[in-house]
């Protein structure tokens, strides 16, 4: 992970623990044909999340990444719930969906 993702995930971290939530993957990419920057966020918690929570987290977000002018430059901030299809990336996701259906899908 690069040091621009690493200090967001610092910066929100405290802030998904508050709404009781957690973080499954940052992402921070160049979209569209203009190559505008997206830093998204996927979040969830026990239950799941809703569009209240998601506001949240994402205005308080926003404002702490342009104070602390972690991003530099501009950039679109999505902070949205990892759906269905989410990627089970760390130890503690596949633990939560033991004896639940999946589907793998493994690449070389």
């Amino acid at each position: 992970m690069d040091a621009t993702l690493t200090r967001v995930w610092e910066l929100a971290a405290p802030l998904a623990q508050a709404e009781a939530m957690e973080i499954v993957d940052i992402e921070f990419r160049h979209e569209g044909s203009r190559g505008g920057r997206v830093l998204r966020l996927y979040m969830d918690k026990e239950g799941g999340t809703n569009v209240d929570d998601l506001s949240r987290v994402s205005r308080q977000l926003g404002e702490l990444l342009d104070a602390q002018d972690t991003i530099g430059g501009a950039y679109t901030l999505e902070v949205s719930s990892p759906g269905i299809n989410r990627s089970l990336k760390k130890p503690e996701h596949f633990l939560r969906f033991v004896g639940k259906r999946i589907r793998i899908r493994t690449r070389d």
